[in-house]
């Protein structure tokens, strides 16, 4: 009731104020014309009053009396305290009169006038006249009108609030009470449930919704009215309910059912299950639609998460079944990322790799990969620790995600928003490489997704650990198989050096003592020489067998290793001269290598030598020292380029085979032996030998020579 009483109340007060308004206009309307009349009518009695005084003054002019001017004007003055300043100034110059009375000039008003007579110049008079006393009438007058507005305003609304009270509130507080009995025990039943109750009209235009739009819409009831119920339905669901609502009425269906989910003003999503009345007039038009919407955000938010739990398990059940099966490791990586882009609720691109980390412990290598342009594979293929995403989170061995505008986050050429998931494969502290996922940009990380990522990857981790063992195992046996023929070999090598060495050694020496004998120009010398010649290179290789044979123990001294290098440079460098070779040198500072000075001077002979005889033709040798560390240790690496004729694929795995050589049969060191030799000595220094070779392009041998070794 105090409600509409305050209505009611307020409708009067603004009744009260139209009418004060419209009195205040037609009262400065009023007002407006009588200050205009009245100072108009003051004018032209100050005008008619200059006039007056020209008048007596030219009088008195004419009888040439103009002390009787002055006197007269200055009385005049004096007994007009409304004149601020009279000045007269007669047609010979004469200043008749020139007044002035102190005081303020704001409602002043000036006059001016000029007499002609007698044929002579103007008699000039100008008065300035004081208009307060009218002003200050006009400002009472004012004041009243507003009084007389404000008075009869306020005598008219008492009278129409009385009679609005006798004649409409009384039954009208009737009526509302018994209609707030009524409404009482439906907001019982309407506004005491937990379901969004709402009424739309023909339009789709909410006309009710209960105090649940709070939860749902995140408004005010009072807020929805008016608006497109289709305005809070999500966008992905907004064409379907329309098809579904015209279905309904073209079929003149009573009640039907239907889920969407609704968008609230914060955007958040909750999934309701409706039942829907529909009213329709008498010619099948809708009238209304009454709907009460069951929130089932819960049951869905706990199906979506069976059904991913489901989907994530049997992704790890295929898995694991992949790293069973007897493939190579890149077909079973393939096969896992397969599996992960598969899953439909994952919010994972069609795009992803693989990485392993193979002999560079500081770089990531991609195996198997899904979705990528050419563009990205030459970006991604091999990734350093600490660069981009997957490098820090190799780097880090934690998993981490991060979208387009991350700084850590490199895109290529043409890749449109996205982020990524990548989340490091590794067992205990051991790190195997790297799962790359990418996602949209935004993606908000699900809880279960962590969990079910770390489980792939421990699954990745165990795939390549087993076929690392298994090609362990491999390099073993076969290692165990050439180590029995090499022991065979060497046997019989020894052997076959040992009958040979004796007859060698005669035939030598009696082909040097021939030699000595023999007169210079003579067919028989050139024999001798030849035959002298050939011995030694038969002797040589004997040595080598020897070296190859018998392991005699290394006299390991710490050594200036760059020394070293640039020794067995000096010793070829008359060779690459002759053979128009172009020697680049690039050494690094390294500390004091403890090795056998004499077998790695022989191991860089060796390598230097095959060097030097690819390229007949000329061409350049790069020789550089550096130091790198492998497998937590640290090596000086002496890396020896030649832009020669390269070897052959297939010759690449039994270059340091004994016996095995790619050079013509009847070269001075065709016999296989020297990268056999260099090998062992590097085995038994605890170093190891990197080969790259593309044909016609040259060859690039790396020696690692462990450093701080006894």
């Amino acid at each position: 009731m105090k409600y509409l009483h305050s209505r009611y109340r307020g409708a009067i007060l603004a009744f009260m104020a139209v009418l004060l308004l419209f009195l205040g206009l037609f009262d400065l309307a009023l007002f407006s014309e009588v200050e205009r009349s009245v100072l108009g009518n003051a004018r032209r009695q100050a005008e008619d009053e200059l006039s007056l005084l020209g008048s007596f003054t030219r009088e008195a002019l004419l009888r040439h009396d103009q002390a009787t001017a002055r006197k007269f004007l200055n009385q005049w003055t004096s007994g007009h305290p409304d004149i601020i300043e009279l000045r007269v100034v007669a047609p010979d110059g004469a200043v008749l009169v020139d007044f002035r009375r102190p005081m303020p000039e704001a409602n002043a008003a000036g006059f001016n006038r000029q007499l002609q007579y007698a044929g002579s110049s103007p008699l000039r008079l100008r008065m300035r006249k004081d208009f307060t006393p009218v002003v200050e009438g006009l400002d009472r007058l004012r004041l009243q009108m507003g009084e007389r507005s404000v008075l009869l305003a306020a005598l008219m609304g008492v009278v129409l609030w009385y009679i609005l009270r006798r004649l409409a509130l009384v039954p009208l507080e009737r009526e509302i009470a018994a209609r707030r009995q009524t409404e009482g025990k439906y907001r019982e039943l309407v506004e005491g449930t937990d379901n969004l109750i709402t009424q739309v009209n023909a339009r789709g235009e909410l006309t009710f919704v209960n105090h649940q739009s709070r939860n749902i819409f995140g408004l005010r009831p009072e807020e929805c009215l008016g608006r497109s119920a289709f305005d809070f339905i999500h966008a992905e669901d907004r064409e379907t309910t329309r098809q579904a609502l015209q279905v309904w009425i073209e079929k003149k269906m009573a009640s039907a059912t239907i889920e969407n989910r609704q968008v609230s003003r914060t955007g958040e999503v909750r999934d309701l299950l409706w039942t829907t009345n529909l009213h329709y007039g008498r010619n099948g038009e809708v009238l209304t639609i009454n709907s009460i919407g069951r929130d089932i955000t819960r049951r869905k938010q706990a199906e979506e998460k069976i059904r991913r739990s489901y989907q994530f398990q049997s992704t790890l059940n295929e898995i694991l079944r992949l790293s069973l099966e007897p493939l190579p490791l890149e077909r079973q990586l393939a096969g896992a990322l397969d599996q992960i882009l598969a899953i439909p609720s994952f919010g994972v691109e069609k795009r992803g790799c693989v990485y392993v980390v193979e002999e560079d412990p500081r770089t990531l290598v991609m195996k198997a990969q899904q979705g990528f342009t050419p563009e990205h594979l030459a970006q991604c293929a091999r990734v350093p620790f600490g660069k981009c995403l997957c490098g820090q989170a190799a780097l880090n061995a934690e998993a981490a995600d991060a979208g387009c505008q991350s700084i850590i986050h490199e895109t290529g050429p043409g890749a449109s928003p996205h982020g990524h998931y990548c989340i490091p494969i590794r067992s205990g502290e051991r790190l195997y490489g790297l799962i790359n996922l990418e996602v949209q940009e935004p993606q908000s990380r699900e809880r279960d997704e962590g969990p079910f990522l770390s489980a792939v990857a421990s699954t990745l981790a165990g795939m390549v650990e087993r076929s690392r063992t298994a090609a362990d195992r491999q390099k073993l046996q076969t290692r165990l198989i050439e180590a029995e023929k090499l022991s065979a070999l060497g046997r019989m090598t020894t052997n076959v050096a040992h009958e040979i060495r004796n007859p060698l050694t005669v035939v030598g020496g009696l082909a040097r003592r021939l030699d000595r004998r023999i007169p210079d120009g003579t067919t028989e010398k050139k024999y001798t020489r030849v035959i002298a010649a050939e011995a030694r290179r038969l002797e040589k290789i004997l040595k080598r067998v020897d070296s190859y044979v018998f392991d005699l123990p290394l006299e390991k001294h710490a050594l200036n290793f760059n020394r070293l290098v640039s020794e067995a440079l000096a010793g070829f460098a008359e060779t690459c001269a002759e053979r128009s070779i172009e020697v680049r040198t690039s050494l690094a500072e390294l500390p004091p290598v403890a090795v056998d000075r004499r077998k790695v001077r022989e191991v860089l002979d060796n390598v230097l030598d095959n060097g030097i005889d690819a390229m007949p033709k000329g061409g350049a040798l790069t020789v550089e020292t550096r130091r790198k560390r492998r497998d937590e240790r640290d090596y000086a690496v002496v890396r020896i380029a030649d832009t020669g004729v390269g070897i052959e694929p297939q010759d690449l795995d039994r270059i340091l085979e004994p016996f095995y050589t790619t050079k013509a049969a009847g070269g001075h060191q065709a016999v296989g032996l020297g990268l056999s030799i260099t090998k062992k000595f590097m085995d038994r220094h605890e170093g190891f030998i990197e080969v790259q070779s593309r044909r016609g392009e040259g060859s690039t041998f790396e020696l690692f020579f462990p450093i701080g070794g006894e």
